[in-house]
């Protein structure tokens, strides 16, 4: 937890006790990083395994607005990346603590107008920087459990892998 790197971990229940996740800009710093947590805790380790997210689809929460088409926000391996300057740096990063707050409050706090600053979001949104903003809901309180199902497949052609995706695409 206490590491800046780790964006995501899932005490688990199955084939696994512990699920972390992060973002790297490249295959040698995920192995600097899966390399750093096993020197340190490797003694603790029975098995570890690494995958990559070729390409992560998010859904709205469909099951509670009862919908079969929703919006999605998928993210994949890009070819071109893009830079971005510090200002846009300081901008997502206010986005990410609180997309909510309201942008003069945001713009005060990075000095600089809320014209500009409305204008800079809109074209981090118009590069596909940022693709959305969404709740973080308490599922749990409404009665959910966050349940995976991870697939190996075995002698599967394109075209069924295809219509498994679909499937699942389409499934609310």
């Amino acid at each position: 937890i206490s590491n800046p790197q780790t964006n995501w971990l899932i005490r688990a229940e199955g084939g696994y006790d512990l699920w972390a996740a992060t973002w790297q800009k490249s295959l040698n710093n995920f192995k600097e990083f899966s390399i750093n947590i096993f020197s340190k805790y490797g003694l603790f380790i029975k098995e570890m395994r690494e995958s990559v997210g070729v390409e992560l689809k998010h859904f709205q929460s469909r099951f509670l607005i009862n919908e079969k088409k929703t919006k999605q926000i998928s993210t994949r391996e890009e070819l071109e990346t893009v830079t971005i300057d510090e200002t846009d740096k300081k901008i997502l990063h206010s986005l990410c603590e609180n997309a909510r707050y309201p942008l003069v409050e945001i713009a005060k706090k990075l000095n600089i107008s809320p014209k500009v600053l409305a204008y800079r979001i809109k074209k981090l949104e118009e590069r596909k920087i940022i693709l959305g903003y969404r709740p973080n809901i308490n599922f749990s309180l409404l009665g959910y459990t966050h349940y995976k199902i991870l697939f190996y497949f075995v002698n599967v052609t394109p075209d069924e892998f295809l219509r498994f995706k679909m499937f699942m695409e389409r499934d609310p």
